[in-house]
């Protein structure tokens, strides 16, 4: 495939395109940034793997073929390990992070590397070529439905071009958080605890809400089991929640089939062109890494007001990763177009005291044209 390995610049060529897609993004000279001091299992990493554009990484290689010496030394030089074995007999575990892109393809069973991924590592990153004719060296034809379903987790697909030739094809792609504790961070039902994260358990505060801005459609941003969607509900409002955890899912409290949008936002915007009255987004901004607050103001956009909580620096928590003051959302959140209405929001926080509404509850308005 590689030729002895002498000229790669097609497949890196082709990394271009893979990096933003899985989630990663590029710094200066195409070095991937933000990954610095994660471990990071590459399947099928070939001898150009993305882990030497990861600089500071703690990387590891599973990958049957051998190649030429020089690319094991340039890859020692870095600190990455190489095992030669096939991804399916793979059995390590512990990885931040594990990474899968142009392989699915060529190996003996697809969905057996897809195992080996979910039970290496806290987080997936994919990317794949679908809908190919088999060949040699390809023996295997992928589809989007597949992935999905080995995965456990919804695929994004579509054509995918490297701007810099114009090269292309049909794709699926994606980064999901496989710790169903990580994204937004809920806490799920249980005997003591009926609606799950008890803080989050606001009904004064709701009809209080309701009275001052009368949605009719509303949208629950990082909805877990749903019990704040479901109290909407049932209280008249249309509500939808978004959610993008499968074990949040699973345990949902209303009509999947009718209320609810899955989605992960660590894998990219969510690409429903909707429109909202309101967005309620209660203790989950907090819980996802920067480089994709991106997607979940792509998200707010599509409301006329959103009413969101949000950590401040150094408050403990689960997988707390962007604890922010309230002048870094008003200032995002002002960059979409929105400005806060501090009065309401001072008044609402007094019917949740002490709780995440009370300490930092915010009510923003879209400004008007």
């Amino acid at each position: 495939m590689y030729n002895k390995c002498c000229n790669t610049f097609e497949e890196e060529l082709k990394q271009i395109a893979y990096v933003p897609l899985m989630g990663l993004r590029f710094g200066i000279n195409h070095q991937i940034v933000g990954c610095e001091g994660k471990k990071i299992l590459d399947l099928g990493g070939g001898p150009v793997s993305l882990l030497l554009k990861a600089p500071g990484v703690k990387g590891t290689i599973i990958d049957p073929c051998k190649y030429p010496d020089w690319v094991d030394h340039r890859y020692a030089s870095l600190g990455i390990e190489q095992i030669m074995m096939p991804a399916e007999d793979y059995r390590g575990t512990g990885f931040d992070e594990v990474w899968i892109y142009n392989v699915l393809q060529h190996v003996r069973n697809p969905e057996e590397v897809i195992k080996t991924a979910l039970k290496s590592a806290s987080m997936l990153r994919l990317f794949e070529w679908v809908g190919y004719p088999t060949y040699a060296g390809h023996p295997h034809t992928l589809a989007v439905k597949s992935l999905s379903e080995w995965i456990g987790r919804e695929c994004l697909s579509g054509v995918a071009v490297h701007e810099a030739d114009g090269v292309g094809g049909n794709a699926a792609w994606g980064c999901w958080l496989l710790d169903s504790k990580h994204l937004g961070g809920y806490k799920p039902a249980d005997a003591q605890h009926p609606h799950g994260d008890e803080w989050t358990w606001t009904p004064e505060l709701w009809k209080f809400l309701l009275t001052e801005l009368r949605p009719t459609r509303l949208l629950d941003v990082g909805c877990g089991e749903g019990h704040s969607t479901k109290w909407f509900i049932d209280n008249g409002v249309n509500a939808y929640g978004l959610e993008g955890s499968p074990e949040a899912i699973a345990h949902l409290v209303f009509p999947k089939e009718e209320r609810l949008f899955c989605h992960d936002l660590s894998s990219g915007k969510w690409p429903k062109q909707l429109h909202f009255d309101m967005i309620w987004c209660c203790e989950f901004v907090e819980h996802v890494d920067e480089p994709y607050l991106d997607n979940i103001l792509d998200v707010f956009k599509k409301a006329d007001v959103v009413c969101m909580t949000h950590a401040f620096p150094g408050q403990e928590g689960h997988h707390h990763v962007n604890c922010q003051l309230p002048e870094y959302w008003i200032d995002k959140m002002k960059g979409i177009g929105f400005t806060p209405d501090m009065g309401l929001s001072l008044a609402s926080r007094v019917f949740a005291p002490g709780i995440h509404w009370g300490r930092s509850g915010i009510v923003f308005r879209k400004a008007k044209p």
